[in-house]
Order: structure tokens, then C-alpha cells, then sequence
């Protein structure tokens, strides 16, 4: 596999993607996409931070430029999340 389909579904990933659905959009054997994500996985985290939303409720996130990335959609998700 070359570091361009690495990362290739790596981003698919990101995107939420199941390996059934990445193997059939890179043309990859299921068993090869499903063994690769297995050993390396993407957090739920990396997805929320990628996709622009709430850590706590996936709310949809507006980002203030020239500013910290928002995490969490209010003050009451934030504790809340911190809490779990």
C-alpha cells in the first residue's frame, strides 16, 4: 500500500467512513482497508475536531478567525463532557 492510499484512507476515515465503504471507493480488498483501520484507528475525537463540531452533543461549530478553536458548543456541553 502506498503512503498516498494511507493517507488517502485516513481521510475517509476522518470522514466517518466504514471500511466497507472505503475499500469500495479506493478499489482496496475489504479484509486489507478493515485490518489497516483496525491497527490503525481514528479516534472519536480526531473525527469531531476534523468534521467542525461539539466534542459533547455534535452540534455544528462556528470558528472565529484569528482565534482558539471552539471544542464545544456551549459552557454547559464543555462541563458536561469534562464530567464523563
Amino acid at each position: 500500500m502506498t503512503n498516498q492510499e494511507r493517507s488517502r484512507i485516513r481521510a475517509y476515515q476522518l470522514e466517518g467512513l466504514s471500511p466497507k465503504q472505503i475499500s469500495e471507493l479506493t478499489g482496496i480488498s475489504h479484509n486489507t482497508i478493515r485490518v489497516h483501520c483496525y491497527r490503525h484507528p481514528v479516534s472519536k475525537l480526531e473525527i469531531a475536531d476534523h468534521k467542525g463540531v461539539c466534542r459533547y452533543c455534535g452540534k455544528p461549530l462556528t470558528q472565529t478567525p484569528h482565534k482558539k478553536a471552539r471544542r464545544y458548543c456551549s459552557d454547559k456541553c464543555r462541563m458536561a463532557w469534562w464530567k464523563d
